[in-house]
């Protein structure tokens, strides 16, 4: 992560701004969110990190919609990350209800958590307008121009970097191609980057079958 970058979205300030109606201390927020950082900025994280979860929150304060369960969802949904793991969804949905259960509501809590694990690529959508929208914001980077693409899925070549390259294109391409066979994005506000999105994974399926 550069340490460097004028994060607008992901800080303290706006951390402690959404938790603020909820009641939560400021030096609570700020313990939570320095721990937050900490976790974002693990060195196996290439693209699980502090700039996608801003790039995220940008995303999300595009459209005027006022959710602290999706805002929290996304601050949240990557915090337990582990490319070896099968249970980072559920882990990370865990740890949010670990840091804050003393401090919200049952319904809010439960809330966040079910957004969490609606992320995880293995469960199909439910249909529910926030699930689909945090999961929209979440994948917009695969309707992302060509460069910002192609230095996202080289992000994820080098969190896999244990993998050898054979088995990593296999397991990337079954995955991708999974994309192209239904939507990949569910609300109106996504949905004119599905044309994009599948031209930037079909592109990167030919460069992982050509290195193959």
């Amino acid at each position: 992560m550069d340490s460097s970058r004028d994060y607008c979205f992901a800080t303290g300030e706006t951390f402690a701004e959404l938790l603020k109606p909820q009641g939560v201390p400021k030096s609570v927020c700020s313990t939570i969110f320095t721990d937050l950082c900490s976790l974002y900025a693990q060195e196996h994280r290439a693209y699980h990190n502090r700039t996608h979860i801003e790039h995220m929150l940008g995303q999300y304060r595009r459209f005027e919609v006022s959710n602290p369960s999706v805002e929290l969802a996304i601050w949240f949904h990557d915090a337990i990350y582990d490319p070896r793991s099968k249970t980072n969804e559920v882990d990370s949905a865990d740890y949010f209800g670990d840091v804050l259960n003393n401090h919200l509501s049952e319904i809010l809590l439960t809330d966040v958590k079910r957004l969490i694990s609606a992320t995880d690529p293995g469960h199909p959508r439910s249909g529910d307008p926030y699930e689909d929208l945090l999961i929209d914001i979440d994948l917009s980077i695969l309707g992302a121009g060509e460069d910002a693409y192609e230095r996202y899925s080289a992000a994820i070549r080098q969190e896999y970097d244990f993998v050898p390259w054979n088995d990593f294109a296999m397991g990337r391409t079954s995955v991708l191609e999974r994309f192209l066979q239904q939507p990949i994005y569910a609300t109106a506000q996504f949905e004119h980057l599905d044309e994009k999105a599948r031209a930037n994974i079909r592109r990167e399926i030919e460069f992982l079958s050509k290195r193959h």
